[in-house]
């Protein structure tokens, strides 16, 4: 069963993709050096994961809450729902939203947990 995670593409790929530039990926990578409190030094590393690392694969289980967390998440309006999904994150795994179900919905995650990611 293929996933979203098959088709693999790091998070550099994904902003050059969305028509930014090289500098303009080198000034993120400088704000997320900043925002998680690293040396400036670090700079050139944090650009490097992120050249080098893919999209995160997220298995999103409810446990005892009743979706309203899903539900609140679908409604936001900044970012838009497909924005996170499509672009940031790779959601492969969630009841509330995904088409599968039953038997081929605990196979995917099986699927995706098994590729340890």
């Amino acid at each position: 069963m293929a996933t979203k995670t098959d088709v693999k593409e790091t998070y550099y790929e994904s902003i050059i993709r969305h028509g930014y530039s090289r500098r303009d990926f080198m000034k993120f990578a400088t704000y997320i050096t900043a925002y998680m409190g690293l040396e400036t030094s670090m700079v050139g590393q944090v650009a490097k994961a992120l050249e080098t690392t893919y999209r995160v694969p997220v298995i999103w289980e409810h446990f005892q809450e009743c979706t309203c967390c899903s539900e609140s998440f679908i409604r936001s309006d900044h970012p838009i729902v497909s924005e996170i999904l499509l672009d940031k994150i790779s959601l492969d795994y969630t009841l509330t939203l995904m088409a599968a179900s039953g038997h081929q919905a605990e196979a995917a995650k099986k699927a995706i947990q098994q590729a340890g990611i």
